[in-house]
């Protein structure tokens, strides 16, 4: 069967066997790990998987592409899920399984995001997915490991650092594919944060992170009065109650914060909601 990529899907498939197998080798896959790869296309990758890991699950969408793993590939210890990484249960697979899962995978670029925030809401402290090593665009690829004070540096790269390791690992051209994307790709590794921060509020972080960027010119201060279901005089209180490590943190912007600035950022407005919730400010 031959396969076409489809453009729909945004579908560019690796052929370079020497990316494939450098990625191959910096995945270091054992025998027993539990591996899951996104988007086989015609299986340049899950060859080399296949002849390493004895619980190995492919996803994949495209319907030739599913007919040409199930024949090439599907036995007792690798399965083809044919449907969308995005709707994939990874929790439920993890514990039927009894371990974390590695993922791997030359993604759809259009959906990158997606997938990379489905794998860090599951990430569950390294215990549903224990890393992830993933071929995206260069340029968010940077954006993954940027530094405050840049361009780059956003919501992706916040997350990205709060989650996990990020690490670009190298660099691919657009020759090594077919078609020819207009883009350079990079492989990044994330290695899932087995603390998370001391299990601070994931939701009000993720609100703090979303607000702080939503008004990236605006102050931090000015940022926050867009904060969800909170009042103009409880924002007010948590302005004139909050430590004095955050205040000088008010009056810059979001992409002047570090990683750690923002969880003390969320650490304050967590205690904030819960003193004023119990009327105690």
């Amino acid at each position: 069967m031959k396969l076409v990529p489809k453009k729909s899907l945004s579908q560019n498939f690796l052929q370079d066997e020497n990316i494939i197998r450098k990625i191959i080798s910096q995945s270091k896959i054992l025998n027993d790990d539990l591996i899951l790869e996104i988007g086989s296309g015609f299986g340049a990758l899950t060859k080399h998987i296949c002849g390493i890991s004895k619980n190995f699950i492919i996803v994949e969408v495209d319907k030739n592409a599913i007919e040409f793993l199930k024949e090439n590939f599907e036995n007792e210890n690798v399965k083809v899920f044919g449907t969308s990484f995005l709707e994939i249960d990874l929790q439920k697979i993890s514990e039927e399984n009894f371990k974390p899962i590695k993922i791997i995978g030359n993604i759809p670029y259009k959906i990158t995001s997606e997938i990379i925030f489905k794998i860090f809401d599951n990430a569950n402290f390294g215990n549903v997915v224990s890393e992830a090593i993933l071929m995206v665009q260069k340029d968010v690829a940077i954006r993954f490991v940027a530094k405050p004070n840049s361009k780059e540096y956003g919501i992706l790269s916040v997350f990205s650092q709060y989650y996990s390791n990020p690490k670009i690992l190298f660099d691919v051209s657009p020759n090594c594919f077919f078609p020819k994307p207009k883009v350079w790709s990079s492989v990044v590794k994330f290695e899932m944060e087995k603390n998370i921060h001391n299990k601070i509020e994931d939701k009000i972080f993720r609100q703090t992170v979303r607000t702080c960027f939503g008004k990236r010119r605006k102050t931090v201060k000015n940022s926050l009065k867009y904060f969800p279901n909170v009042s103009e005089n409880e924002l007010k209180l948590f302005f004139e109650n909050c430590d004095s490590n955050v205040k000088p943190m008010l009056n810059k912007r979001a992409e002047n914060l570090s990683l750690d600035d923002f969880i003390s950022l969320t650490k304050n407005i967590t205690h904030s909601l819960l003193q004023i919730e119990y009327g105690r400010i």
